[in-house]
């Protein structure tokens, strides 16, 4: 049997009901190392939940300081990305 293609899913769980589902795919070709594919997997997932979750947090701290007026709301430090 020939693996052709690959996946890595993961949820996560940030808050009451409050969910993410990340998932990368990879297809496999003639002499890759299915498990080095599947370990790049993985790591990208796990790199964009750590994003994930630096952004939220970003976003309530910005959130947090509008609500007490010491910040402008049209600020995005994303915006450059």
């Amino acid at each position: 049997m020939r693996i052709t293609t690959i996946s890595y899913e993961r949820l996560h769980t940030f808050g009451p009901y409050e969910n993410e589902k990340f998932r990368a795919e990879a297809m496999i070709e003639e002499g890759d190392d299915e498990s080095h594919a599947a370990q790049m997997l993985r790591l990208f997932v796990d790199n964009q939940i750590d994003i994930s979750d630096a952004r939220r947090r970003v976003r309530q701290e910005e959130l947090a300081a509008a609500c007490l007026g010491e910040t402008d709301m049209n600020y995005n430090p994303f915006e450059n990305e």
